[in-house]
This record gives C-alpha cells, sequence and structure tokens, in this order.
C-alpha cells in the first residue's frame, strides 16, 4: 500500500465532506452497535490504497466499527467518484451491496461500482483477525463477494449540486424509516439537515446553540 502522507487520489470537497461525516457521527450515537455508519477517512484510504495507522484504525474502530464483524448488519458508507457523492450500503444478512445514486451515469457506473468494491475490500482487510469475532467457529463475511443492487431511487436535477445532502438524507431515511424515497431536495429539507447537526446530542454545545439564538433573537425583538 501506499504511504498515508501522499497526495490523495480522491480529493474531497472539504465542507461536504465534513458534514457528511458530522450526519455520520450523529447517526452512530442514535443507532444499534450492529450498524456502522462509516466516516469518508475509511473511502479515501480505500480508494487511495493508502494504509491507516495503528492509532488512526484503533480510534475508528472504538467510535464506528462497534460489533464485532460477524455481529454487523449493515454498513453505511458515504462515496466519492469524479465530483459526485452516492452512497454505499452493506446488507450483510442479504450479502449485498446496495448502491444509491441520486445522478446516475451510464459512463460512471462502473467506477463508482468499483470504488465500492475496494471500500468492501478494504473492510475485509481491516476486519482481519481473531479480536474481531465474537468467538470460535464465528464466520467472518466476505463482503466483496456480495452481490450489487441497485434500487430504483429518485433523481436529483443535473445543477443542483445537491448529491451530499441526498447522501446524508438517505442514511438517516434509511435507519429509521427503511425508506429511499427521497423525493426531492429543496431549502426545507437543507434546513432540517442544518437543525439535525446542530440541535441533535451529538454535538456537546447545541445548548450553546440554542441559548445564543434566543438571546440574539430577543435582541432584535427589543
Amino acid at each position: 500500500m501506499k504511504q498515508t502522507d501522499e497526495q490523495p487520489i480522491t480529493s474531497v470537497p472539504p465542507l461536504a465532506n465534513q458534514v457528511l461525516n458530522v450526519v455520520v457521527r450523529m447517526l452512530t450515537t442514535t443507532s444499534e452497535r450492529q450498524r456502522w455508519f462509516l466516516p469518508t477517512s475509511i473511502m479515501q484510504a480505500a480508494i487511495d490504497d493508502r494504509s491507516m495507522t495503528f492509532g488512526n484504525m484503533t480510534s475508528l474502530h472504538n467510535k464506528y466499527m462497534r460489533s464485532k464483524v460477524d455481529r454487523v448488519t449493515r454498513i453505511y458508507q458515504p462515496m466519492w467518484c469524479d465530483r459526485h457523492w452516492y452512497l454505499m450500503i452493506i446488507d450483510v444478512p442479504r450479502k449485498k451491496l446496495i448502491y444509491l445514486d441520486s445522478l446516475r451515469d451510464p459512463h460512471q457506473a462502473d467506477a463508482r461500482k468499483t470504488g465500492m468494491m475496494r471500500v468492501a475490500l478494504y473492510l475485509e482487510g481491516l476486519t482481519l483477525g481473531k479480536p474481531w469475532l465474537s468467538g470460535e467457529g464465528a464466520l467472518r463475511p466476505r463482503f466483496s463477494a456480495f452481490d450489487f443492487e441497485e434500487p430504483d431511487v429518485p433523481q436529483q436535477k443535473g445543477n443542483s449540486m445537491d448529491c451530499g445532502v441526498w447522501v446524508a438524507q438517505w442514511m438517516i431515511r434509511e435507519h429509521l424509516w427503511k425508506d429511499y424515497g427521497v423525493q426531492h431536495v429543496n431549502s426545507a429539507t437543507r434546513m432540517r439537515l442544518a437543525a439535525d447537526l446542530v440541535l441533535k446530542s451529538h454535538n456537546e454545545i447545541a445548548q450553546e446553540v440554542v441559548a445564543k439564538a434566543f438571546a440574539h433573537w430577543e435582541m432584535k425583538s427589543t
């Protein structure tokens, strides 16, 4: 594998990357341990063929990969390819690699699915060893052997630049309601996502933000 200090190939946009990682952290804190919501750093390392330091891997394990690998039921990984976000879900019981894309492009489909396969193989490598298994006789899932599944989902407008919001909404909706049907992304969708990111329990300064908002509102009202 390449050294970790090489220039990344993926070059994800920093703001969207940070927002998706906050969504990942938000869902991790409210979900059962058998569901893994993974930060984009794993996807980037897999696509760029980079190894992780022991410290980084330990941190990711403790924060996001909170069950034994043979007990995990679903894995959510935001993906980035050719200036576009899409979502990979690994459905372990059904042995499926679910590909959710709000702006399908037949010219990019193979590259995007190849990225998913690289992540599947990377996760297999990360979870090698007895410490990842619940006990003797436990079977390690072979994510890379799973079949692709491509649900029919609504598509964004070609010039909307909302692919990251679609990915965030898919993770939230699928987690809560088992529903991929984000019909559209608009100002209300963006506002709801922003409110979730600020006000949910994962944000340690949520109460401080609310207090300052009320203080600002009271000042404007007087």
